[in-house]
């Protein structure tokens, strides 16, 4: 207990000092739903007015607007009004995606800014990433804008004209295709033009190589940001000199983050803590609870671990069922989410294969379906996500304050809108078998095995995945976003093995730990997949 309250303690540190990064000078913002489409927007003040101009930022497939906050913010620090949307399918947009709508979508909603009058074309720069990108670099037909900018632009139909100023940032460690679409622009552009007069006859262009950096890296690396906002200056002819975005909001955000993270395990300790102390009957010292069958001849809590190379071989065997009888028969819409519908099923199909695979003849496993424990794992699941979504809400500043009643805020930064939570449980349960495979897989919390338990999480986790990418690839089955989302994967997945051991080892119990990964990964998957 003492340890965890001094984690805790670090954790109001780190996030008070991330708050103080993100919020104390950030710019003002509002929210605002364009008619067309019902497309909900946020709107970034410059921080110094008048603004010279007006950027429209658009994020990628699995994207939403809080993801670019931080080319937001830059381009806000020039003096730009920012106008971020929400594309159809993503984010807080009830519309449903398909590649088509979202780009008529975004085009319906500049051209209602523009004929408000909230926008001059002539003086706004388009500015999108991946799918993003792809959408502003094809309404060059649509608009006569000042610039397009493109980060890591997705694979396209090239519009009719070249946009007006294009910049085009590419990854080094992008896919093949999409690097090759960037090459690609820069043959139909001519090459590079970067001098005065070709911004002001709006016919510069330039490609930038970014260095040690992946798809999604644009997003957050400083190289870029500044890229984007010194071509939007240029572009508008204020010149290419820049204005740093005051504060330290990437810092900030890593900061609260660390911070939620340390205070998990005072969380679990009050919660699942108590829970561990109706389900025993008598009272131990504070160590392992499944350690007691080695010091208490009690019960242990699990089985043995799985060894290595047979996990691994049953993970492989699991998997490739998996993506075979998908490949065979591609029914797996059900969940009505883009990509994610393809992801749970896996977990699913996989998950009830393992289960029959782990047992083992003479073993029990003793799950320990106790109530509290369940109701344990559910809370802190519940609390650890709208945690983590808070946080993320807080990306834009403190734009909650400009809402007009705290049941209106609560309902916006507490819960997803209406479409993803109905699809927050049955993504839950979905994979919540492969989590109680992995769980039995991983053997019981014996003292010194801590290790042990981690290098068999991510061997198998990284077994499942690996197997999954190159059935997207050999298949061709357009599930191409399971593999850009690699990253925020590797993430949540840290997430989950953090929460369920805190929760395992206050409870000794295989079915909250599962219960609580579950509730993560259901509600990842609801949030960040497209509406279908």
């Amino acid at each position: 207990m003492r340890r965890d309250a001094l984690l805790a303690f670090a954790g109001i540190l780190l996030l008070v000092a991330g708050a103080a990064g993100m919020l104390l000078r950030a710019p003002r913002t509002f929210e605002i739903q364009m008619d067309a489409c019902h497309t909900p927007a946020t709107v970034m003040e410059p921080y110094h007015e008048p603004p010279i101009g007006d950027a429209i930022v658009l994020h990628g497939m699995g994207g939403n607007r809080q993801v670019m906050a931080w080319t937001a913010q830059w381009l806000a620090a020039q003096d730009f009004r920012v106008y971020i949307f929400d594309l159809a399918g993503h984010g807080d947009s009830t519309e449903h995606f398909t590649y088509a709508n979202a780009e008529s979508c975004a085009g319906d909603a500049i051209a209602a800014l523009a004929d408000r009058g909230d926008i001059h074309l002539d003086r706004t720069v388009l500015v999108g990433h991946s799918m993003g990108g792809e959408i502003a670099v094809r309404l060059a037909d649509r608009f006569p804008t000042a610039a397009t900018i493109t980060l890591s632009p997705a694979p396209m139909v090239a519009p009719q004209r070249m946009p007006s100023n294009l910049l085009v940032i590419s990854a080094q460690f992008d896919l093949p295709w999409l690097k090759s679409e960037a090459r690609r622009l820069a043959r139909d552009a001519g090459g590079a033009r970067t001098a005065p007069e070709d911004f002001i006859e709006r016919r510069a262009f330039s490609l930038v190589h970014l260095r040690l950096a992946e798809h999604a890296s644009p997003l957050f690396d400083a190289r870029a940001s500044k890229l984007v906002a010194a071509w939007a200056r240029q572009a508008l002819g204020v010149g290419p000199s820049l204005e740093s975005v005051p504060g330290a909001p990437r810092l900030g955000f890593m900061l609260g983050i660390v911070g939620l993270i340390l205070l998990f395990p005072l969380a679990a300790t009050l919660i699942a803590g108590r829970a561990r102390a109706r389900v025993q009957s008598q009272p131990y010292a504070d160590v392992d609870p499944e350690a007691k069958s080695t010091e208490y001849g009690a019960h242990a809590g699990g089985p043995p671990a799985i060894a290595a190379k047979a996990a691994l071989a049953k993970w492989g065997v699991a998997a490739l069922f998996a993506v075979a009888l998908l490949a065979a028969s591609p029914h797996y819409g059900w969940l009505g989410l883009q990509s994610g519908s393809y992801l749970t099923t896996i977990f699913l199909i996989a998950g009830i294969a393992l289960l029959f695979l782990v047992r083992r003849r003479g073993v029990a496993i003793e799950f320990n379906w106790s109530v509290r424990g369940v109701l344990a794992a559910i809370a802190l699941g519940l609390i650890f996500a709208i945690a983590f979504r808070e946080w993320c809400t807080a990306v834009y500043a403190p734009s909650w304050i400009f809402r007009s009643t705290w049941l209106a805020t609560a309902k916006h930064t507490l819960l997803p809108s209406a479409p993803r939570l109905l699809r927050l449980v049955p993504a839950a349960v979905a994979i919540f078998p492969y989590l109680l495979a992995e769980q039995i897989a991983l053997g019981p919390r014996l003292p010194g095995a801590n290790w042990r338990r981690l290098g068999m999480f991510v061997a198998l986790r990284l077994e499942l995945w690996i197997v999954m990418i190159a059935a997207v690839l050999i298949t061709m089955n357009g599930q191409i976003l399971i593999g850009l989302l690699i990253p925020a994967f590797l993430g949540i997945s840290a997430a989950q093995h953090w929460g369920s051991e805190a929760i395992r080892r206050r409870t000794g119990s295989l079915a909250a730990a599962a219960i609580f990964g579950a509730i993560i990964g259901g509600w990842f998957i609801a949030a960040i997949f497209p509406l279908t």
